[in-house]
């Protein structure tokens, strides 16, 4: 075993048998000089740094479709194991439930058979969901008076028709619709007057409360229409005006029932 010719002990590692100082004192001696030279010490360093492997400073090639394939099935069962877990863990702490499901606000348990449907979308059970409907529609009203009067009008509408046992419905979109379609005025004398929802077909004559059966009049042409089944959108269903009208308010795909068909 070689002795180190500055600390004179053979009990400390050597780089190589050939060395005559072992590993302690030639890195207590590199110190020392680094400390006592810092500026030969960094020009050390900009030439190491200059001198690196060329990849080191590559990017790293783009994934291949088939690892980025790879990538995203390994998160989907890493997913999909999770839920499964869950569902176990979570049908072993509810005995008394056929099928639990844990409410993403207030952190209990369900009856996913009996629970409202929003909890297929959101996680939500009924009465926080219900919570959750009231706090928006009153953020809706604060916020956009008018947005929030229309939605409600459309809304109590859609509720009338459905408890007399009327089919369809009419959003506030399809609604706007049938406005622009009118250019602003009443369908039958053209009148710059505040616009009503007029069926085509009245309801008591058996028609259904549906953008097809809709018009729009004044109060005093849907007071002298009464209960005949007058269409007066013909002169207004121009082909430019609908198909600019539809691409604006819904755009493509359009929906199939849209525009009218008289």
């Amino acid at each position: 075993m070689p002795t180190c010719r500055i600390c004179q002990s053979d009990a400390n590692p050597f780089y190589s048998y050939n060395s005559a100082t072992c590993k302690t004192c030639l890195s207590a001696r590199a110190k020392r000089w680094f400390g006592e030279h810092p500026d030969e010490f960094k020009e050390m360093q900009r030439r190491a740094y200059l001198k690196r492997p060329a990849y080191v400073s590559r990017p790293k090639p783009p994934p291949t479709p088939v690892e980025l394939e790879r990538r995203k099935q390994a998160v989907r069962d890493k997913a999909a194991i999770r839920r499964a877990t869950r569902l176990i863990q979570t049908k072993l702490d509810n005995p008394h439930l056929v099928s639990p499901y844990r409410c993403k606000s207030c952190k209990k348990y369900h009856e996913a058979l009996t629970a409202a449907p929003s909890l297929i979308y959101n996680r939500l059970c009924r009465e926080c969901n219900r919570a959750k409907a009231k706090g928006f529609l009153r953020r809706l009203r604060d916020a956009h008076p008018e947005r929030y009067r229309a939605m409600r009008k459309t809304q109590r509408r859609n509720c009338k028709s459905h408890k007399r046992g009327i089919p369809g419905s009419v959003s506030t979109a399809q609604w706007k619709l049938c406005l622009a379609l009118s250019r602003g005025g009443c369908q039958s004398c053209h009148a710059q007057e505040p616009l009503t929802m007029d069926h085509v077909t009245p309801l008591s004559q058996g028609g259904a409360h549906d953008i097809r059966n809709l018009q729009a009049l004044c109060m005093t042409c849907n007071v002298a229409k009464g209960v005949s089944s007058t269409d007066y959108r013909t002169h207004c269903l121009l082909p430019w005006a609908a198909e600019s009208v539809i691409s604006e308010l819904f755009p493509a795909p359009i929906p199939p029932t849209f525009p009218f068909t008289t």
